[in-house]
């Protein structure tokens, strides 16, 4: 009787395991966690009750009932790349970035994808749509593609930077900032023909970048910088640091009310758009990725390890969600409403 040994890597997770007889007679289903074991970047709420949620190996992870059952596929569209970024921009047309210049579309709501070519091998690490047809992709060494077609076809747009991009945000058809490593910002007032390197006053690396409705913009980074402008982003202003941890994600609730997420559990908020923030108690040291809210009180906060924290009201408390979709990081939430996300 032969022995093999099986080793499987999920997340920071080895499992071992041994068995008597040749795998070759054996049949293997997945026990733990559940749904999937691969680690999940992104995540999109579609309507109340479907999500879709994308991460390594190809993995599209879809819900239809709010969460309670999963239909998981490997290896969508046929790429075994890492998915990043995710965006839908109806319920059906959705879009995924990720490894090697990987972009999948579907049109179905995310029961099939397709690949759609990049022109590019580099790492696309965010995805955002200013409408049904025009959206834009960023990623290593200053990458940038650009769609006027609703994702079916990219075309390659210069930077002027080599700099890795993050995040990216347009806040009309013209007007859009992307940021990244060393403090990069480039902003474009003419949908992404030309782009113009911006100072933010920091050398630390920059991570996420949000905007409300009236040009008021925040980026969030590393040792917990956080830059505002109020002029769609045309200056920039670097901020006294409310923290001294990695700040991964802003986002605004409403009005002037702002969440940010970081390392070591960090939440922080703030009702003057950025000007001042108050630390809010998380109760975890892992690092939170990714919040949604629904509105000014109630909210998710997602990250490492499967985190999942709700509040409420309003971040005064958090409160553990028991019963995670996976013990493996979590980097975005969707908020479908005051109890489903």
């Amino acid at each position: 009787m032969k022995t093999n040994l099986v080793r499987f890597l999920s997340g920071s997770a080895w499992w071992m395991v041994w068995c008597a007889t040749s795998l070759s007679q054996v049949t293997w289903n997945w026990q733990n966690p559940l749904p999937q074991g691969n680690r999940l970047d992104a995540v999109y709420l579609i309507d109340a009750t479907t999500a879709i949620a994308a991460g390594s190996a190809g993995t599209i992870a879809k819900t239809s009932d709010a969460g309670v059952s999963w239909a998981v596929q490997h290896y969508a569209g046929g790429t075994p790349d890492n998915l990043y970024g995710l965006t839908f921009t109806t319920a059906n047309v959705g879009v995924a970035v990720g490894e090697n210049g990987t972009i999948l579309r579907t049109t179905d709501a995310g029961i099939t994808w397709s690949e759609r070519p990049s022109g590019i091998t580099r790492d696309l690490n965010d995805v955002h749509f200013v409408d049904l047809m025009h959206g834009t992709a960023v990623g290593d060494t200053g990458s940038v593609v650009h769609t006027t077609d609703g994702g079916l076809t990219w075309t390659i747009q210069n930077a002027g930077t080599i700099n890795t991009l993050r995040s990216v945000f347009f806040v009309s058809l013209d007007t859009g900032i992307a940021v990244g490593k060393f403090g990069t910002i480039i902003r474009t007032t003419n949908g992404g023909a030309t782009w113009a390197t911006l100072s933010s006053g920091t050398p630390w690396d920059l991570n996420s970048v949000s905007f409300d409705g009236s040009g008021r913009g925040c980026i969030v980074g590393d040792t917990g910088t956080v830059v505002l402008t109020t002029d769609l982003g045309a200056a920039w202003i670097l901020q006294p640091r409310p923290t001294p941890w990695n700040l991964n994600k802003v986002t605004l609730l409403e009005g002037t009310t702002w969440t940010a997420v970081g390392e070591k559990g960090t939440i922080l908020r703030t009702t003057s758009s950025g000007v001042s923030w108050i630390s809010q108690s998380s109760g975890v040291s892992a690092s939170l990725r990714s919040a949604g809210f629904a509105d000014v009180n109630s909210g998710f906060v997602v990250g490492n390890f499967g985190t999942v924290l709700r509040t409420l009201n309003g971040g005064t408390n958090w409160v553990p969600v028991t019963e995670a979709l996976t013990t493996n990081n979590l980097r975005g939430i969707f908020l479908i409403d005051s109890n489903n996300g």
